[in-house]
This record gives structure tokens, C-alpha cells and sequence, in this order.
């Protein structure tokens, strides 16, 4: 049973690698049911990775402060693949020690939760990626890729490749050549995870009526109903040896509280014993004595053994992902998600098989009952989608590249005018807070320095960070090869800015002539560009696009390089038009980026479109919503720029022989 388990695991990871051989992106995606092993799929990848680069570096992210984290972590030690030598990143520290992450392992296990702006791992991964480990190659694996991780997005430009993992990947997630899947077929075909059965669906769901004595009567029915069910599925688990569980979902909030109390009430009084769980602890039934006194993981070990007498779980959100409870074989839901992941990521709690490795132990008869995962109260709503579209005639664009990654000026520190060390006494962990603050390029210049120079590089950490780069692009840009073309398919996800637009080099799926576009900036100038009836023109839409152009990106202390890919591209008289659109409005760019940062971003685009234009002969032009209002357009032609205002933001478009 295990052996074939394993081999369609395997399987998927090598097909994962196969198809990241012949296509050649950053990202790809593994879609693979709640219960099928990704766990020992992820350790697969990461042992086969360390196979093929023995010196790399693989970050291994996962949601929460740190109880996810550390269960991967546990649970792909236990896998024992020899080449991999795990770390869990955590900020566990005495005051006396300073937080630094270590060089000689090579899977690094990071909690999604501890990586934020402020907090105490920041500065020690900025120093691991930017400067400990800048000559190594590096891979990302985000578990459970549908929900955010943006916090990690500052450091993609710094993994060869990412992977990510979930039994409900966003739709733009899955798109040919980037995802590889194994089937919910295929794995109830192996005996992996229960069959799916949706019960009561023709009874009312959750009631419309919000007021507390209807929500208390609506559930008390629900629940009532469901504990007959799982009598009746307790017999078919008998001398299986395995203790089924019913889980029930109950409302956020106020609701909830109601709903908790209601449902506590009937199953004390029936003698049921129960276990609730939320993001602040746990309760239980007072005749549990197996949880008195204990700590809340020791009380979770317990409830989800196989041989634990809790009959029914209690939760609002605390179990939708990365917690398995493969004795749970029922799901009463008593709340209204909205949410068809949600409701997906849920149901596979109750889909595990619970005797995977002792299946040839049990009887056929018994192993179709244990292969049940009953679901009782489930609306689905539809998601937030995504539409297709196709493009009418190709359009081929001259690319560009950068010809030395460090920017020019990183070599003139010395000429900043820098705070001066005068034997000032100086907190010498504060100072070592200071130079983890520092871009690792800067870093990785100065080798062999003495005290004096390294203190001073510390205390003016803010200032070189700002200044020590000027992103001089002049005769660092060349060509990348040659013209790349337009995607023969593409897609966009719906969203809130719509514009119609009547005629441009695109068409959707369904035939209709309403697109959504990312910012109410860029949606007003697809509508100025449509009414200048133009015959040749549209949008670069990013997935799977190659229309990028390298350039310098100042973001958080560190130059990375980053791609920018044009959002509009136009074809007249010969001449093509690449046309980047920005906002400077605080409502209209992203709150999770920092002004100066996004300025300074902007600045650099135009720079490098000034310098593009000279090297491809093609003409580049940002046009910036001013964060007072008006319109701004650079327009860079062989290395010139011009400005447009206002209502003339297109002119350039319009004049003949421009």
C-alpha cells in the first residue's frame, strides 16, 4: 500500500521537474488533495533539489507564527531523506544573544507569520539573502500557496525557482505548463483519501433570518440530525480500530458564541464528550480526564489519535489547513463561508485515510467504510475568477537586460558625506542590528576592513542604503536575445476596474468586450488609448508574458533586480510603443508598498526605459497619475525624453511622424 502511495507522490515531483526543465519559468504549482502526502511530496522535491545543486539553499515557508512550520519541519525529518539537513527559523533568543540564522544547514523551515516588516527575523533573512548566501543557488516552496504570502515577495528575485503547494491553488495558479496535479481520482483510486458524500443537500442551509432565537432553533435541528448520522457511522468503524470523530464548523463572533453554547449544552446532555478549539486555547468536557492539566498541543495530540474517546470537535476557522485528523469522517458545517476554498480546505480535514499503514489489516467491508468522508451543510459560492483571452495577430518586441547587475555607483561609497567615527563609545549588538540593516552588495565590496571603516559603514547604514545607488543605466542595457512575441493565450483576473473597450488586439473566451483591469489608473488609459481607434495596440498581460525589461529595484534597504513588463503595448507607422502606467496616488497604488520606495521605483523605470529606447529603437514611455492629480508622460525615443501634460498625455500617438 505504501510503496504505491509513494510512487504517485514520486511521480508528481518528477513530472514537476520534468515540465520546469522544458518550460523554463520561475513559479510552478503542485495542486494535490488535502490527504494525499504533500508533506512527503515537498521532502521528495527538496531531497531531489539537494541531488541536483548539493551547495543550494531551499526556503521552506509556511502559514502561521510557527506550529505549521514546526510540524513540516518535524514531519520531514521523520522521512529521513539523508541529504537534508533541516532548520527551524524561529526568534527564540536570550537577551544576551543576538538573532542570526545559520549558514551549515540547507532547508531552512520559516514560519509565513514571523516575516514581517518589523519583526525580529527581518533584518537576519535580509542579511541571509542578500549577503550570506549570495553566491548560492536558492529555491522557495510556499505551502498552502492560496492564501498570502506576499511578505516573502521582496526575496523572489533571489530563488532560480519557486514551488507551491495546495489542494485549492488560485485559478491563475493553474495554468498549462505551470502546474502539475494529482487527481482527487487518482487518489481515492489508491485508497489514499475518502470519497467525498454530501449529505441533507436538499434542506435549508444557514438560515437568512439572523435573529438569535432562529440561528439557536436552525442549529440545535442541524446538530441533532447530524449525531443520529454519526451513530450510525460510529457502528461501521467498530473493531477497525479507530475512533471516528464529527466535526462541527460554527459561525465567527457572536454567532458562534451562541452557536458553541447551544451545541455544548445538547451534547452534555447526551453524555457526548467534546473538544473545542479557537485561535486563543481550547475547552473540553469536564470528564475528559486525559486533558486536565495539559498544554494546548498535548491536548491536540490527544484529540486527534485514532484512539481518542472525543466523539465531536468544535471549531470556527482554527482547523481549515495544515492540521490533520484522519479519525474525522464527518463535517457538520453551521456557518456561511462564502468561500469555495474554505469550504474545500475544511472538507479535507474529514478526507484522510486513518489506517494508511495498517490498511491490509482490515477487512473489503470495513475498508468501504473507512473510505466515507461524510459532508453535511456545505453551500459553495463561486471565487473570485479569472478569464481567458486570445490574441488576434502576434506583435514581436526587442527585450532588454542588464549588463553588470551591481549598479555603477556602488564602487563611490567613500564620496557620500557620511557620519565620521571619532572613538564614540557604541553598543557593539546595536552596531551588528546595523550592519545586518546594510544591502548585501554593499557588503560583499568591503572584505577586508578595520574597525574603524566598519563602524562607519554601520552608523550611516540609512544614509548608504539611499544614496550609495544612483541606477545609472548608460551603456549597461543590451538586447536579450531576440524579439519575443505575444502569448498565443493569456488571462486576467476580474476585478473591480472595468472598462469596455471596443477594438485592440485581444478578444475574451465568451466574445464580450468588457476587460477588467489592476488600478483605475491603467483601466483610464486602455479607455484614452481605445477611443484614438488605433490598429494595432493592447495589453501586455503579465501571465506567462516575456514582453520584461531588467532594471534596478530599490525596495526595503536592498537593489534587487527586477523585470518590469510594460502594461500596454502600441504599433504605428512602423514604430512600437511600450507604455507603463503608474500611480502616485495614495487609493490608487498599494498600500503594502512604501512611498519613497514606489517614487523611487518609478524613477528608476524611466531611467532604464531612457536608456532601453537608445539600445532597442523602440519608444518607451511611463505615463504618472500625479498624486495631486494630472497626468505626467515621459517619452523616451533613442535616448530623449520629452513630457507630455494632462489632456495631452497621448499626443505622442497622434503626431504623424513621431
Amino acid at each position: 500500500m505504501i510503496e504505491k502511495v509513494k510512487f504517485y507522490q514520486e511521480r508528481t515531483i518528477d513530472q514537476l521537474l520534468q515540465l520546469e526543465n522544458e518550460e523554463g519559468e520561475q513559479e510552478y504549482f503542485v495542486k494535490a488533495p488535502t490527504g494525499s502526502g504533500k508533506t512527503y511530496m515537498q521532502a521528495y522535491l527538496i531531497n531531489q533539489l539537494i541531488n541536483k545543486y548539493p551547495n543550494c539553499k531551499i526556503i521552506y515557508q509556511s502559514l502561521s507564527k510557527g506550529s505549521l512550520a514546526k510540524q513540516s519541519y518535524e514531519s520531514i525529518e521523520k522521512y529521513n531523506f539523508q541529504n537534508i539537513v533541516p532548520y527551524l527559523l524561529t526568534t527564540d533568543k536570550s537577551k544576551e544573544e543576538r538573532l542570526t540564522i545559520p549558514t551549515n544547514y540547507n532547508t531552512y523551515f520559516l514560519p509565513r507569520d514571523l516575516n514581517k516588516d518589523k519583526g525580529l527575523l527581518k533584518n537576519p533573512l535580509k542579511d541571509f539573502f542578500t549577503y550570506k548566501t549570495r553566491n548560492d543557488q536558492k529555491f522557495l516552496i510556499i505551502d498552502e500557496c492560496h492564501e498570502a504570502h506576499t511578505n516573502i515577495d521582496e526575496y523572489l528575485p533571489f530563488f532560480d525557482r519557486v514551488y507551491g503547494f495546495s489542494a485549492t491553488p488560485k485559478k491563475e495558479q493553474l495554468i498549462p505548463g505551470k502546474y502539475i496535479e494529482l487527481s482527487e481520482e487518482e487518489c481515492e483510486e489508491i485508497q489514499l483519501i475518502k470519497t467525498k458524500k454530501i449529505i441533507h443537500q436538499d434542506e435549508p442551509t444557514y438560515p437568512s433570518i439572523e435573529d438569535k432565537e432562529h440561528l439557536l432553533d436552525w442549529t440545535e435541528k442541524k446538530v441533532l440530525q447530524s449525531l443520529e448520522d454519526f451513530e450510525k457511522i460510529k457502528k461501521d468503524y467498530k473493531d477497525t480500530g479507530v475512533n471516528p470523530a464529527l466535526i462541527i464548523q460554527i459561525s465567527n463572533k457572536t454567532q458562534g458564541s451562541y452557536q458553541k453554547d447551544k451545541i455544548v449544552e445538547i451534547l452534555n446532555s447526551k453524555g457526548i464528550l467534546w473538544y473545542y478549539r479557537d485561535k486563543d486555547g481550547y475547552e473540553s468536557s469536564d470528564k475528559i480526564n486525559e486533558l486536565k492539566g495539559v498544554n494546548r498541543h498535548k491536548a491536540w495530540e490527544y484529540v486527534r489519535n485514532n484512539n481518542s474517546n472525543i466523539d465531536v470537535i468544535i471549531f470556527k476557522l482554527a482547523i481549515n489547513v495544515g492540521v490533520d485528523i484522519p479519525r474525522a469522517c464527518y463535517l457538520l458545517q453551521i456557518r456561511n463561508t462564502q468561500s469555495e476554498t474554505l469550504d474545500e480546505q475544511v472538507i479535507g480535514r474529514i478526507r484522510r485515510n486513518p489506517k494508511l499503514l495498517e490498511w491490509y489489516s482490515l477487512n473489503k467491508d470495513k475498508q468501504e467504510k473507512l473510505l466515507i468522508a461524510y459532508v453535511n451543510g456545505v453551500e459553495q459560492q463561486p471565487t473570485r475568477d479569472v478569464k481567458f483571452v486570445r490574441r488576434k495577430q502576434n506583435v514581436f518586441i526587442q527585450t532588454t537586460e542588464l549588463i553588470n547587475k551591481i549598479p555603477n555607483q556602488l564602487r563611490n561609497i567613500d564620496e557620500l558625506n557620511m557620519k565620521k567615527y571619532e572613538n564614540q563609545e557604541f553598543d557593539i549588538f546595536q552596531l551588528k542590528e546595523y550592519w545586518d540593516k546594510l544591502d548585501g552588495r554593499i557588503k560583499s565590496s568591503f572584505q577586508n576592513i578595520n574597525k574603524k571603516k566598519w563602524i562607519e559603514l554601520c552608523i550611516n547604514v540609512d544614509l548608504i542604503n539611499k544614496q550609495s545607488f544612483n541606477y545609472d543605466y548608460t551603456g549597461n542595457i543590451k538586447k536579450n536575445g531576440d524579439p519575443v512575441g505575444l502569448q498565443e493565450k493569456t488571462f486576467y483576473r476580474i476585478d473591480k476596474d472595468f472598462r469596455e473597450i471596443e477594438k485592440w488586439n485581444w478578444e475574451n473566451d465568451d466574445k464580450t468586450i468588457k476587460y477588467s483591469f489592476e488600478s483605475y489608473a491603467e483601466a483610464h488609459i486602455a479607455e484614452e488609448l481605445d477611443k484614438l481607434g488605433l490598429e494595432l495596440w493592447g495589453k501586455n498581460f503579465y501571465n506567462k508574458s516575456k514582453i520584461r525589461f531588467e532594471y534596478f529595484l530599490h525596495q526595503k534597504g536592498n537593489i534587487l533586480i527586477s523585470k518590469q513588463c510594460p502594461d500596454f503595448f502600441v504599433v504605428k507607422n512602423n514604430k512600437k510603443y511600450l507604455i507603463e502606467v503608474k500611480s502616485l496616488k495614495s487609493t490608487n497604488s498599494s498600500s503594502q508598498i512604501d512611498r519613497n520606495d514606489y517614487a523611487e521605483k518609478v524613477n528608476s523605470i524611466k531611467k532604464a526605459y531612457n536608456e532601453i529606447s537608445k539600445v532597442t529603437k523602440q519608444i518607451m514611455v511611463v505615463i504618472v497619475e500625479q498624486e495631486e492629480g494630472g497626468w505626467i508622460s515621459y517619452v523616451y525615443e533613442d535616448g530623449n525624453e520629452t513630457k507630455k501634460y494632462n489632456n495631452e498625455k497621448l499626443d505622442f500617438l497622434k503626431i504623424n511622424n513621431y
